[in-house]
This record gives structure tokens, sequence and C-alpha cells, in this order.
């Protein structure tokens, strides 16, 4: 008798932490169990918008403005939206990016709106790899302008975009230009293990006319 109710016992605990487990994401759960959390919501999200100031949601929860820095948070994927703070609202429109954080690692988001839906500035963030050669990473760069030419420590790449290019681990220099934008560049770090992706968003030069 003892023996059926120990049996029944395994049956039903084993039965309610597949129904838990179910329901509840597994990385939820761990992310809010104390001590454990603070080593597991170990990300960081950095936003700015250097001349001048959005709203910020995250997940649709809102966060304050820019600038702002949001600590701890689990891994996974991000909708980050932004709204630019200003008294011509019909000027601007609403930004939103998707972006993933991965476990140690840091995203910046560091973007201008402008008007007629355009930006400028980039975005970038961390997604895991399972083999990379030793002291290398990798980088993934992709820009809005057309015919961009991308520079890595002033060496001419590619055009456009670069995917998955292996590179040493430390301090790189990017530069992207495309005649009639303007140009941005960014010092990226390469880590062991983890791919970098680099998306660049640039504003049209203004063409100036001579008067006669």
């Amino acid at each position: 008798m003892k023996s059926v109710k120990t049996a029944l016992l395994i049956i039903i605990s084993i039965i309610t932490l597949s129904v838990l487990f179910y329901f509840i994401p597994v990385k939820s759960l761990i992310g809010k169990l104390p001590i454990i959390n603070k080593f597991y919501n170990n990300t960081t999200i950095e936003i700015i918008t250097p001349n001048s100031k959005a709203k910020v949601w995250i997940n649709g929860k809102e966060y304050g403005e820019t600038p702002l820095t949001v600590q701890d948070l689990p891994e996974g994927e991000y909708l980050v939206e932004l709204q630019r703070i200003t008294t011509q609202e019909s000027f601007y429109q609403n930004q939103s990016f998707n972006i993933e954080l991965s476990k140690n690692t840091s995203a910046r988001i560091s973007i201008e709106i402008g008007p007629d839906d355009t930006l400028n500035g980039s975005i970038l963030y961390y997604s895991r790899v399972k083999a990379t050669e030793k002291e290398h990473g990798y980088i993934t760069i992709t820009s809005s302008a057309e015919n961009a030419k991308i520079y890595i420590d002033n060496d001419l790449t590619n055009t456009q975009s670069i995917a998955n290019l292996s590179l040493k681990t430390g301090e790189h220099q990017i530069k992207i230009y495309a005649e009639g934008y303007e140009t941005v560049e960014i010092p990226v770090l390469i880590r062991e293990g983890y791919q970098l992706n680099l998306k660049t968003f640039h504003f049209p030069i203004p063409i100036i006319t001579k008067e006669e």
C-alpha cells in the first residue's frame, strides 16, 4: 500500500512539473528566482538619441526618456519603440526596432529620428554562435543607404552589407560611407563566441542649389 502511494505521489509530481514548465517558460521562471536572477538577468541595453529626446517602450512597457540604460534584462528578443518628443509630432514617425539580447552582452541603439521617416545612427547587439576560430568572432553589417561602402579599420571591405565576416577579437573601427548620405563611424568590440550585428541608418545630405 505504501509503495502505491509513493508511486502516485511521483506521478502527480511529474504531471504537476510538466504542466508548470509548459505554461511558464523556464527562462522566465529562473529569471525571477532570488540571487540567481542577478546572474541570469545580466544583459544591458543603452538607448540614446544624440540631438533630441524620445520616449522609450521595450516589449510594450514604458521605460522613460532617452538617454536611457536598462540593466539586468534576461536574454531574448526585444521590441524597442521610440517616439520623438517634439511639439511638431506630425513631422516625426514612431520607430521600432527588433534586437536580440544575449547573456553577458550589451546592446546599443544610437538613433536620431528625422522627419519623413528618416533615421541616422546605428544599432548593435550580439548573437551567440556555436563555434568560432580561437581569438576570433563574427560581424554582420547592413546599411540603409544605397551603394554604401563599408570600411573596417580603414580597409574597404564590401558594399551595402557583409555577413558572418570573421574578425580578430578586440576593438575595430567601422565606417560606412555612401554618396549623398551622412557617413556613420563607430568603434565596435568583437568577442569570441559571438556575432556582432550592426545596422546603420543614414540621413540624406540636403542638396543646396545656388540662386542666380
